[in-house]
């Protein structure tokens, strides 16, 4: 039964990318780094108590890009990384594929690209696109400080599961909410 259930949850993600990629040939999809480093293909990403999904989708170059001043900071994804295991939540880092010509420490971040521990969109794709399809598929809150505005029609039932943050002097702090702010 596990392994059945597994198959389909493969099955979900595989549509997510044939979608997404607009790709019919199985064998392609199969060659594509982000499937091989995709971690989200097994069911004890649920916690069975809430039955709620313990993974959250950062967008890795908002996260990069979220200190004042200066370059994107490969720190500053580390930092929520951290920040999100220490929460007890399971990151998935995923970032555009311009953000590797964009970010402070090159070396550490292609080392996270080839260990799999970043999910690097292909060249020419839209990590947004990326970032709330699975969010969708799996249930997964997002970490971003990106309104997504464009995507936002086509993904509206994500849009309550965002974890808004800000990163001051090397520590992360998310934002608590107690439901919907009230209209002024």
């Amino acid at each position: 039964m596990l392994k059945r259930l597994r198959v389909l949850k493969v099955d979900r993600v595989l549509g997510v990318l044939r979608e997404v990629l607009r790709v019919q040939d199985l064998r392609t999809l199969r060659t594509l780094r982000t499937l091989r480093t995709l971690p989200v293909l097994s069911l004890h990403y649920l916690n069975p108590m809430t039955k709620k999904s313990r993974i959250a989708i950062v967008d890795g170059s908002n996260v990069a890009h979220s200190t004042e001043g200066g370059s994107a900071r490969l720190e500053n994804i580390l930092l929520m990384r951290a920040k999100l295991v220490e929460k007890g939540l399971e990151p998935v880092l995923v970032v555009d594929a311009a953000l590797r010509h964009q970010i402070d420490d090159t070396e550490g971040y292609e080392k996270l690209v080839n260990d799999g521990e970043l999910k690097q969109a292909p060249a020419g794709t839209d990590a947004d696109y990326f970032i709330l399809s699975f969010a969708r598929e799996l249930g997964a809150r997002v970490v971003s400080n990106d309104r997504f505005r464009d995507r936002m029609p086509e993904f509206k039932d994500v849009g309550r599961r965002f974890i808004r943050y800000m990163i001051v002097e090397g520590e992360v702090v998310f934002e608590q909410r107690n439901g919907r702010r009230k209209a002024r």
